[in-house]
């Protein structure tokens, strides 16, 4: 067997040296690959195994504010009260699934007034807005969207 140096701590291996190097490559490929499925599991006990659920199965109405876009909100001088009926009346429409309920907290005449106009916006984006000029702010409680003051 002949070793030839190529650079500092490299060297080719010629003649049978070549042989033994190729076959301990192979050899610590099959051991990898039986360590590997070794420790998979099989077919049979991954069935077994209960399917991983997400933590809530009923998803958070902010949460699903984000996938509900409007296609067009149009609010002149309304009262924050009402902002939340038609957002409710919106949110059914442009959701499959019904969409959120959306409620305001205090008295009704006591609620500022808001004024927009926007299409293509979710209604998670448009809550943020709302509540930030407004000086409210959008929480879940009970499956509904409740909008109160800061």
């Amino acid at each position: 067997m002949l070793f030839l140096p190529l650079r500092q701590g490299l060297t080719l291996a010629t003649g049978r040296g070549r042989a033994r190097l190729a076959s301990m490559s192979r050899f610590l490929i099959l051991a990898t690959a039986a360590c590997l499925l070794a420790l998979a599991p099989s077919p049979a006990q991954a069935q077994n195994q209960p399917a991983k659920q997400s933590p809530a199965k009923k998803e958070s109405p902010l949460f699903r504010a984000e996938s509900i876009i409007l296609a067009k909100v149009e609010f002149n001088d309304l009262r924050l009260d009402k902002v939340a009926a038609e957002l409710t009346a919106l949110s059914a429409k442009a959701d499959p699934a019904g969409g959120v309920r959306v409620t305001c907290a205090g008295p009704e005449k006591d609620t500022p007034s808001f004024s927009i106009t926007m299409t293509g916006v979710s209604l998670g984006q448009l809550l943020r807005i709302l509540t930030q000029s407004v000086g409210y702010r959008a929480t879940a409680k009970d499956g509904v969207i409740l909008l109160e003051p800061r």
